[in-house]
């Protein structure tokens, strides 16, 4: 056992290695054996007899004995220093195993020039976050995606298997692709492809391609250094799709709802050759691990062209408008440009030197009309209690109250105008916010709307909220006022009395006190000002049971503060009405929120003849519109942009 021993300790001393426990040992064994062994020195020849010894004097030192074995013991000392020497040797030569944070340091360093690579992942989705029916029936959300990734811009990312998708449907199909000039989505639920300017793609072909291979963790857990360097702890390596990895366990933030709880860890694996991550394990049952990856593989022709699949409908994205090649079908050629604004934009005004556009980003973006350079403003954070959540981008729950509602941050914007030196936002709770358009800052402090109307508890609404009555809505600067609309489920109340369903309010911008209320027959949705008369957009009240209403357009005069005649807005084609308005260039304009292909419409009024000279295929789900600069800016929001569309091609009807 001690000759193997050794033998297999000095074959490892080709690489860099700590030594066996037990080595020391051995070799003083097999030393001591081979002493033991050694055969006696021989007898020296016999000595002549020499004459008698005298005496010692009593001052000289005494001779011991002469020690027999010193030669052997002098060899066990001389190899005990060289055994000694040599393990010295080996233990210096050996580096000290690395760190959690040396081992991400490295992987992220030779990441940075990974190879072109062609990869098949499996990324799990715990559901524990979802509705409960939802997890009962599909406890996770499997998603196998191949990655094809050339260098920096060129990347196809295709999902190969979706099952239980929660949120997108079934996308199975679906694929992103970039290369030098353009980038592509295919969305095979909704069959539309949208392209735009490499340049403008968000992420870029190497941070989309590469998010979950990333060591940054840009498609897992916010690892900082620190939490690295403190909670992550060095484990044996592995295999991992063929490869030897690097594994790693990490403490993460715990989240209760999504089965995450404190003293959670994720387990991490990084390829120790390029650094890639290739899988990341969470205790409830979430995560992606590669099945397959090859590095440095050939590529089929075709693979990164930006091309929309048989029978999509193809969606200009970009600035500016679209090349010959990716003219879009369904959209007029009065689009001459769209802007890039943020998540979701809703509602768009033109005034005060710019064109305005709230968004689900939790900002209000102005966009110069010359340029069409942009400035976000972002939204202040209000607590608001609800029975229900808030879904944008800059909303956070706080905690859950033991009659069912939620205490929220929410920082939102609502509804913007602009007008009397001034650009205004409505927000959460009824509030309104000015915005100084020159510097892009807020100006004051948040002011709430007080309305006189009796508030009166909804149906279905948990005790403890003040009121479900959506008091601030789309709004105008007409006259020296702003004018807002203002709706409730239950209906207003006058005196004790129901009378409508909505009103508009006419508020002092310089005291920002509310100077008239003007009832509504009907469910208001926009509004507008134009040469003296406020229009708005909406339904009548239905008739009976079997009756819907009628999308119409109410005038009312600004003197007389009292609703006018009315304009049929209907479209019996998309079967669809007139929601968000705006005014300039000779008429009215609205839009009817349509998201479906081919359906989004932007309709131009003429308010000599109170009739819909014009209807324009604008893009998918136009929502708010304004005009300025000449030009009608309509906000998209299923595309997330801001269209730009020229009223002077605009065909009128005979």
């Amino acid at each position: 056992m001690a000759e193997d021993l050794i033998r297999a300790t000095l074959r490892t001393l080709e690489r860099p290695a700590a030594p066996p426990p037990g080595l020391a040992d051995a070799l003083f064994a097999r030393l001591w054996a081979e002493v033991e062994a050694a055969p006696a020195p021989a007898p020296s020849p016999a000595e002549p007899e020499l004459p008698p010894v005298r005496p010692p004097h009593p001052q000289e030192r005494p001779r011991g004995p002469r020690i027999r074995h010193l030669p052997r013991l002098m060899l066990v000392a001389a190899s005990v220093t060289v055994i000694v020497a040599i393990l010295a040797s080996v233990l210096v030569l050996v580096p000290r195993p690395k760190s959690a944070l040396a081992l991400v340091q490295d992987a992220r360093q030779r990441f940075r020039s990974i190879p072109s690579l062609e990869a098949v992942l499996e990324r799990v989705v715990s559901t524990k976050q979802l509705e409960p029916e939802l997890h009962r029936k599909a406890p996770s959300w499997v998603q196998t995606t191949q990655i094809d990734f050339r260098d920096d811009h060129h990347a196809r990312i295709t999902v190969v298997k979706d099952v239980h998708d929660p949120f997108s449907g079934d996308q199975t199909g679906a694929f992103t692709v970039y290369n030098p000039q353009f980038s592509g989505l295919y969305d095979p639920v909704a069959r539309t492809f949208t392209v735009g300017p490499a340049s403008e793609a968000p992420g870029g072909a190497r941070n989309t391609a590469l998010l979950w291979l990333s060591p940054e963790f840009s498609g897992g857990p916010k690892l900082t250094e620190q939490a690295i360097k403190t909670g992550c702890t060095v484990m044996q390596d592995t295999i991992v799709a063929g490869r030897p990895v690097h594994h790693i366990s990490c403490t993460i933030s715990p989240i209760p709802q999504e089965g995450l709880y404190p003293g959670a860890r994720a387990q991490v694996y990084l390829d120790a050759e390029t650094g890639a991550v290739l899988k990341m394990a969470f205790p409830n049952g979430g995560g992606f691990e590669v099945k397959s990856i090859r590095y440095r593989p050939s590529f089929a022709p075709g693979t990164f062209d930006v091309a929309a699949p048989a029978g999509a409908t193809v969606v200009w994205g970009g600035q500016g408008p679209p090349p010959p090649r990716f003219r879009v079908k369904g959209v007029s050629p009065e689009v001459t440009a769209v802007v890039r604004v943020g998540n979701r934009p809703t509602d768009v005004v033109a005034g005060e030197g710019a064109v305005w556009a709230t968004t689900g980003s939790g900002w209000v973006t102005g966009i110069d009309p010359d340029t069409l350079h942009t400035t976000h403003v972002l939204a202040p954070t209000q607590t608001v209690v609800s029975p229900e959540g808030f879904d944008c981008a800059r909303c956070k729950l706080v905690r859950r109250l033991k009659n069912g509602l939620q205490v929220w941050r929410v920082a939102q914007p609502g509804n913007i105008a602009a007008g009397g030196g001034s650009a205004w936002m409505t927000l959460s709770r009824n509030a309104l916010q000015r915005i100084d358009p020159v510097t892009g800052q807020l100006v004051d402090a948040l002011h709430r709307i007080h309305l006189p109307v009796e508030h009166h508890r909804c149906e279905g609404v948990p005790p403890g909220v003040s009121s479900c009555y959506q008091l601030t809505g789309p709004m105008v600067f007409a006259d020296g006022s702003l004018w807002m609309l203002s709706w409730q489920g239950g209906g207003w109340f006058l005196g004790g009395n129901a009378c409508c369903n909505s009103a508009v309010l006419r508020i002092d911008p310089q005291t920002e006190a509310i100077v008239e209320v003007i009832p509504i027959a009907g469910t208001a949705y926009g509004i507008v000002a134009d040469e003296g008369a406020i229009w708005v957009s909406g339904t009548t009240q239905p008739a009976s049971r079997a009756d819907y209403g009628h999308a119409v357009l109410w005038r009312i005069d600004e003197g007389a503060n009292r609703v006018g005649a009315a304009v049929s807005c209907e479209d019996p084609k998309t079967e669809t009405g007139c929601f968000a308005l705006a005014a300039g260039e000779g008429s009215i304009w609205f839009t009817n929120r349509d998201d479906r292909p081919g359906h989004g419409i932007v309709g131009r009024v003429d308010p000599a003849t109170d009739r819909v000279v014009a209807r324009i295929h604008a893009c998918r789900g136009p929502n708010g519109i304004a005009v300025g600069g000449g030009f009608v800016w309509v906000a998209c929001t299923t595309s997330n942009r801001v269209a730009k569309i020229d009223p002077s091609r605009t065909r009128w009807w005979s």
